[in-house]
């Protein structure tokens, strides 16, 4: 049991750490969220890739339900690469790749 003594030292830890915690200076994270995860921005482009396929040299994929190519633009964002599996794009000064999934990737038919 805490001594009579200490019992105000700990309140006063306890409401400092409350009062710390909630200030804003340090976001309390969910618990439940994974550790690396983070949330998409308020004007991020979501792209979501479907299908690539393999014409010969010439590569068209398919993003957010449109059959695009090379140098096209979707939803605001310029298809720069198709690759194997994994489409490159750039979009408002910023780079970024969206992957095929696995599953899909290594499907046979």
């Amino acid at each position: 049991m805490i001594c009579a003594r200490c019992l105000p030292v700990v309140l006063l830890l306890f409401v400092h750490w409350a009062v710390y915690a909630s200030d804003g200076s340090t976001p309390l994270r969910d618990p439940t969220r994974p550790l690396h995860f983070q949330a998409p921005s308020k004007g991020a482009i979501k792209l979501q890739l479907q299908a690539i396929y393999n014409r010969g040299s010439h590569r068209q994929a398919i993003v957010n339900g449109k059959l695009v190519s090379e140098g096209e633009i979707v939803d605001g964002a310029k298809i720069t690469a198709i690759l194997e599996n994994r489409v490159r794009y750039s979009a408002a000064g910023s780079a970024g790749t969206i992957l095929l999934r696995p599953h899909i990737s290594n499907a046979t038919p």
